[in-house]
């Protein structure tokens, strides 16, 4: 019998009981985070497969709102094993120590849906470092998905510290943090909305043709989850462009924490200031601010972007932004981390808006040598260059090629101005990709019913 997996996803720890952390070798050492082990247990107990480990977190009730595949071993059948979980904390010196657990659960048992269950931390006496406590850890089983995704990558609009970079006007840059996008910005964003809802005109009266395989086009307006990073001028690019695709029934933008754009040194830009509903919030009052000139007037910033659905849950009480400068190993971990809600996502056509920077090292990391020897020139672009502002870019991946998983590169231009650097308009044919028929047409400077691709 091969080795079989289930694959868990992880919410979050609840602290219900009292707790005493445990202290370290020295007084100084302190907590470095709380993390998570799980693995699978035969009717006796021995460990079969392999486990998984969810990366530390910080805070008394730290999430990770990602899942891990637990394998059973070879010649042992799911049916017949049990999870384990155990909570444990780790010091800056390295020690650990088992927080709260072990549960175990019948795999044949656990639900599709979220559920919580108690783990109870082991009494000692408090001199030795820890009282008894309690948490209520929430997770569900993940049922099977497609080893082949559609991400659309998205990058938000032009924002204020874009421009005063670009301008080298340094007051500007570090007045404020999380800088929300400018009208130039707001512009793009509804210049890719207008491109939508013209591609969504269109797709009404087309004939559905099951026998037909969908185009990128259609792939994008039928994607089932749309993401974005919590900052905020990720935030308001998604609500702005994506509009039309967000009033759709049973669509709502997932706020994703591990999307944040990579926090360099002085990046104020990528520095949150507030976490929950009040991300939308704030996003929605820095629109209005801009919504006085001839971009948009308040109230239809008001009456339309108010009542989309907005979903924070991941930046729900979490500190979720980096206050120093991020390395580069904990960016890669956080791409990991949003990699694997791709990979065991129910969605087989995901919409992320992003940053610039998250985008090049996702490429640097992730990208198939297939699209290097297919087109060296966008590859490298992609690799090394910004993708301008509310570009689009479609990305087939294939996690059976892990770790480079995505195996082709397609920008979609549904807007002007939003050419990789090295594809000029001058040198690139136009395409429409509604019915996957490709139709010639002129690089103009509004979006129209016809959409222009450009694949690797």
């Amino acid at each position: 019998m091969p080795p079989e997996a289930c694959v868990i996803h992880l919410a979050d720890a609840q602290l219900e009981g009292s707790r005493l952390d445990v202290k370290g070798d020295k007084e100084k050492d302190k907590i470095a985070g709380t993390y998570v082990v799980m693995w699978l247990a035969d009717a006796r107990g021995a460990p079969v497969g392999s486990g998984a480990r969810w990366p530390l977190r910080q805070g008394m009730s730290p999430s990770w709102h990602s899942a891990r595949a637990v394998g059973s071993g070879a010649g042992v059948g799911l049916a017949d094993c049990r999870l384990r979980v155990e909570l444990w904390q780790r010091m800056d010196s390295g020690t650990n120590a088992l927080l709260a657990g072990p549960i175990v659960l019948p795999v044949t048992e656990l639900e599709a849906t979220p559920r919580a269950y108690a783990l109870h931390g082991s009494s000692r006496d408090a001199a030795m470092g820890r009282v008894s406590s309690s948490y209520v850890i929430t997770l569900h089983a993940v049922p099977p998905t497609s080893s082949r995704k559609h991400l659309f990558l998205i990058r938000h609009g032009e924002s204020k510290w874009n421009a005063a970079k670009r301008e080298k006007n340094v007051f500007k840059m570090v007045r404020q943090h999380d800088h929300p996008i400018n009208e130039q910005g707001y512009r793009q964003a509804h210049a890719l909305q207008v491109g939508l809802i013209h591609a969504v005109e269109e797709d009404k009266v087309r004939p559905n043709d099951p026998s037909k395989p969908r185009s990128l086009m259609q792939t994008l307006l039928r994607a089932e989850a749309l993401w974005a990073s919590p900052l905020t001028r990720a935030v308001q690019t998604a609500l702005v462009a994506l509009e039309p695709l967000l009033r759709m029934p049973g669509k709502q933008l997932e706020l994703k924490i591990y999307a944040r754009e990579k926090k360099n040194w002085g990046g104020f830009d990528s520095t949150g200031i507030v976490c929950g509903s009040a991300c939308g919030q704030r996003a929605l009052a820095e629109l209005r601010s801009i919504s006085t000139t001839e971009v948009a007037t308040e109230a239809e910033v008001t009456s339309k972007l108010s009542k989309l659905r907005l979903e924070p849950l991941e930046t729900e009480n979490n500190h979720w932004w980096s206050e120093g400068a991020e390395s580069d190993e904990s960016l890669g971990e956080r791409m990991q981390e949003l990699l694997l809600q791709m990979q065991y996502s129910t969605a087989e056509s995901i919409v992320l808006v992003g940053h610039s920077h998250f985008f090049r090292g996702f490429f640097q990391r992730y990208l198939h040598p297939s699209v290097h020897h297919r087109s060296p020139e966008m590859a490298t672009e992609l690799q090394s260059s910004s993708v301008p502002n509310c570009a689009v870019l479609h990305c087939q991946l294939d996690f059976g090629c892990s770790p480079f998983v995505v195996t082709g590169v397609t920008q979609i231009h549904l807007a002007a101005g939003d050419d990789l650097p090295s594809k000029s308009s001058a040198s690139r044919p136009a395409a429409a990709h509604m019915d996957g028929e490709l139709r010639t047409r002129s690089d103009t400077a509004t979006p129209t019913r016809t959409h222009r691709t450009t694949s690797v």
